[in-house]
Formats: structure tokens, C-alpha cells, sequence
């Protein structure tokens, strides 16, 4: 018993020293003194040594791996969680308390910009047990295979009629051939493959293999109205013997019917704009829209001096654009003003016209499309649009076969100015 009394007072006594010696010379305890922790030497994917790809056969050149940085994040113990940010060195070491950690990491391609990342790399991570006084190890490898899925670009198409042709394409490119695309030493790097689906449903799961479709485009025509999906799956296999990587595409959506643009309409005007995602109008999703086959007017948008705060100018807006100005002009005793024209037309028995939005009558007035309906090329056309980058005494107009964007040209609200009125209708 007296002996291991002298013990401990001894090793009690040495720990006073060091302790002492290091508040003494400003020095940091050796991480074994410490109570309960030990260190951590962590070799992160691209190390030497550690080629960091867990099985996939990515052979990933040294300039890449020279710009990568990392986030680690920590688990152990008593939930106690750890975070590291930005890590540019390859081996980490970091002091941990006792017990099991995991370890997880992010790669990134610097951005060059401090506190933000690049693009994502690969992930991995590795369990490891820290035991007081040790140095201990855990080599983390990475699946690469961010850098090597395809990133798939693919634009809806527009509704078609009974019959009509469609061609779905996309685009793909992974992010690594992306940031070598000028380099011939990894020009076999990429190999896509493909292979279109048709789905009863909008989802890019589940679907149906289109036997013999593997390039990157698909024509076909659809007999019969209706709403029809597809999506495609495209593969990266690196240097044709690598492990693949697939990524399916967005859905494409054909809505197949006889309303597109240059038909007749719902309410016998000409249908002038159709989307196959839709948008919505009065609350409602509709996909078209129709234009009368008449022109009203020419009179004053109303209002004058009055700033309504009515300046929507999106798809969709012309209806809710129309019954406020009709609410406003009715309280300001106006009679017989642009939005009130409108939205009395009854044409094809239909009482739900309304004075285009300022992005409705951009389409509407679209070069070869404004000839379609009729519409007289040097006449100007009130949209239900006030401006708000000018003032409360003006609105956005158009004249047919013209493709000015959103924002010219404007015109004076004023008793001076007539223009002239073309209904629409959304459906």
C-alpha cells in the first residue's frame, strides 16, 4: 500500500512539473499529456498514397487534385461533432478526445475566391478509435464519381398536333471533361452513353426502356392528344473501362393537342402562345393563350397622373392586371379605357378577356406572329402594364413584329394618346 501511495504522488508531482514548464516557456502540453485525447493524422484523397477514388477506376490528373480543398466534418463521442473548413493540406493532423470518430470529407475545386467553394469533386469517409496518448491514422478515399457524372442540359419542347413531329434532345457533359475539354491527354476520358425512357407518369424513375433509342435525340410523332413524358439516362463510363456513373434527365413533357400557335382557339380567336409546363391565370393552370380576331379602339389607357402600382408584366398577369385597372377606373369615374374594352369583349361567347400583360403582348407581337393574327404592323398596342421605371404617366405598348424585350417601349397615359386594343384570353 505504501508503495503505491509513492507512486502516484510521484506521477502526481511529475504532472505538476510539466505543466508547470510548459505555462513556464509558453509552450503547448504534448498532446499524450492531455486528458483523455489523442492525435489524429488524417490522409486525405489525393495524398500519396492515397489515390482516393474507393474502387472507381478514375484516374484523376495531378493538376486537378493540386487544386482541391476540403471540408471535414467530425462525429464522436457523446455526440460531439467537429467541423473543418477550407482545408488545403493533404494530410491533416487534429487532436481528438478518446473513443470511436467518424470522419467524413468533401472535396472541391478551389473557387479562388476566399470562403467560398468550387465545384464538388467526390465525398468519402472512415471510421478510426482514438486512444489516449497515441498517434493514431485513418486514410479517407474518395468516390469520385461527382466529377465524373453527367450533367444533363435539356429544353421542354413545345406542344405539337395529332401527328406532328417531335424531337427530344439533350446535352451532357461532365464536370471534369468540362475543365479539361482542351486537354488531348484526357480527350478518351468521357464515354456517354444513352437511353431514352417513356414514363406514364412525371418522373424520371420507373419508366419505360425505348428499344433502339440510345443517341442523344429522339424523333417521334404521338397519334392522339394528350400529355406524354420521357426522360433519358446518360453514362459516363471513364476511358470505356472505368466503373459507370449515370444520370437521368429532367422529364420531358410533349402535350400533344390542336391548340398550338396559328390555330384557332378555345373561343374561335388564334392561339398565339402555348407552354407545356403551363402557368397560371385567374388562379387556374392554363396552357395557351388566344388573341381576338379584331382590334378595339384606338383609345386612352386612363389614369392619368395616377400611379396604380399595377406594373406585373409576366405571363399570366394580364387578367389580374385587367380587373384591378377595371376596379380603379370605375372608382375614377372612367368610361371606355383600354382594360374596360377588353374585359367587356364576348367574343366566342366567352367573358373572360382581359388586356395583355406587357410579357403577354411581347409574344403576341412577336415578328411573323403579329401577322398571324392579323394585326396591323403599324399600329400601337396597349398592353395592362404601367411602367414603373419612368413614371405614373405612362404604359408599355407594342407594335406587331416587333421582339422588344420587357422593358421598351412606353407611352403617355394622357387624353392625347389612343391606341389600340387586342383581347386576349387565357385557357
Amino acid at each position: 500500500m505504501e508503495c503505491r501511495i509513492l507512486y502516484h504522488r510521484k506521477i502526481r508531482l511529475t504532472m505538476l512539473i510539466v505543466s508547470f514548464c510548459a505555462l513556464l516557456f509558453s509552450c503547448d502540453l504534448p498532446p499524450w499529456f492531455k486528458d483523455g485525447t489523442g492525435t489524429l493524422v488524417i490522409t486525405l484523397p489525393g495524398a500519396a498514397g492515397n489515390t482516393g477514388t474507393a474502387g472507381r477506376s478514375v484516374v484523376l490528373p495531378e493538376e486537378l487534385i493540386d487544386k482541391m480543398e476540403y471540408s471535414l466534418d467530425f462525429s464522436g463521442p457523446n455526440g460531439k461533432e467537429i467541423s473543418r473548413n477550407f482545408i488545403k493540406d493533404k494530410v491533416v493532423k487534429i487532436d481528438l478526445m478518446e473513443g470511436e470518430w467518424l470522419v467524413s470529407v468533401k472535396a472541391y475545386l478551389s473557387s479562388g475566391s476566399p470562403g467560398y467553394y468550387g465545384p464538388l469533386v467526390g465525398s468519402g469517409s472512415g471510421k478510426t478509435t482514438i486512444k489516449m496518448g497515441q498517434e493514431n491514422t485513418v486514410s479517407i478515399p474518395m468516390d469520385g464519381s461527382e466529377i465524373v457524372k453527367p450533367q444533363i442540359f435539356a429544353a421542354q419542347p413545345s406542344p405539337v398536333a395529332p401527328g406532328g413531329t417531335v424531337t427530344l434532345s439533350v446535352e451532357a457533359e461532365s464536370l471534369f471533361s468540362e475543365i479539361y475539354s482542351d486537354d488531348p491527354e484526357y480527350k478518351d476520358f468521357e464515354n456517354l452513353s444513352y437511353q431514352w425512357y417513356s414514363n406514364a407518369a412525371n418522373a424520371n424513375t420507373g419508366g419505360t426502356i425505348i428499344s433502339g433509342e440510345t443517341n442523344d435525340a429522339y424523333t417521334f410523332s404521338l397519334p392522339n392528344a394528350g400529355t406524354y413524358y420521357f426522360y433519358v439516362e446518360v453514362t459516363n463510363t471513364p476511358y470505356g473501362t472505368g466503373d459507370p456513373v449515370m444520370s437521368p434527365s429532367v422529364v420531358m413533357i410533349v402535350l400533344v393537342t390542336s391548340y398550338f400557335v396559328g390555330a384557332p382557339g378555345e373561343a374561335g380567336g388564334t392561339v398565339f402562345y402555348a407552354s407545356t409546363n403551363g402557368f397560371i391565370s385567374n388562379g387556374v393552370l392554363c396552357h395557351y393563350l388566344e388573341a381576338a380576331t379584331e382590334d378595339l379602339g384606338p383609345v386612352q389607357w386612363g389614369l392619368y397622373g395616377i400611379s396604380t402600382g399595377i406594373g406585373e408584366a409576366a405571363i399570366g398577369a394580364g387578367y389580374s392586371n385587367t380587373l384591378a385597372l377595371v376596379a380603379r377606373l370605375n372608382s375614377n369615374l372612367e368610361t371606355g379605357r383600354a382594360a374596360q374594352l377588353a374585359a367587356s369583349y364576348t367574343g366566342g361567347s366567352k367573358s373572360d378577356w382581359f388586356l395583355p400583360s406587357n410579357g403577354e403582348l411581347v409574344e403576341l407581337c412577336r415578328t411573323g406572329v403579329g401577322d398571324a393574327m392579323g394585326m396591323v404592323t403599324t399600329r400601337n398596342y396597349w398592353s395592362s402594364t404601367e411602367s414603373s421605371t419612368m413614371d405614373s404617366n405612362t404604359a408599355y405598348v407594342r407594335q406587331p413584329n416587333t421582339d422588344y424585350d420587357y422593358s421598351i417601349p412606353m407611352q403617355n397615359k394622357n387624353a392625347s394618346t389612343n391606341m389600340y386594343v387586342r383581347p386576349v384570353r387565357a385557357f
